[in-house]
């Protein structure tokens, strides 16, 4: 007989304590597969290969977002030289009919730069 201890069922003392990590635990359960898989099925060196490949994907000087502003800058600069290529073609057919024009030499010079003959007095309205 064990002395302090009363021998009724009622106000007997557990002995047993609540553990929440007991084996019925699906958590427990959870990350022991887990763990089990990981260890089967992930090597160090793959970890290893898969940290070099974000990195090179993210984080370097050549990463997949740079590229992606590289190409946004070469798309800007390839409209605009598109458009410098329309603005010469325009010049060299406008320097094309002055050198060939007469007429054409002397309006634009008299529109865009006030020139007039001798004798001549000029009006300009803006």
């Amino acid at each position: 007989m064990e002395r302090g201890l009363p021998r009724n069922a009622e106000n007997r003392v557990s002995l047993h304590r609540f553990n929440p990590l007991s084996a019925n635990d699906p958590m427990k359960d959870f990350f022991k597969s887990s763990y089990r898989w990981i260890r089967r099925y992930v090597s160090l060196t793959f970890v290893l290969v898969m940290a070099y490949v974000v990195f090179i994907a993210f984080f370097n000087e050549n990463s997949y977002f740079k590229m992606v502003e590289y190409q946004e800058q070469i798309d800007a600069l390839t409209a605009e030289i598109k458009e410098n290529n329309d603005t010469m073609a325009h010049y060299r057919r406008l320097n094309r009919n002055l050198a060939s024009d007469p007429a054409e030499l002397e309006r634009i010079v008299r529109e865009h730069y006030h020139m007039q003959r001798p004798g001549e007095d000029v009006y300009v309205f803006d």
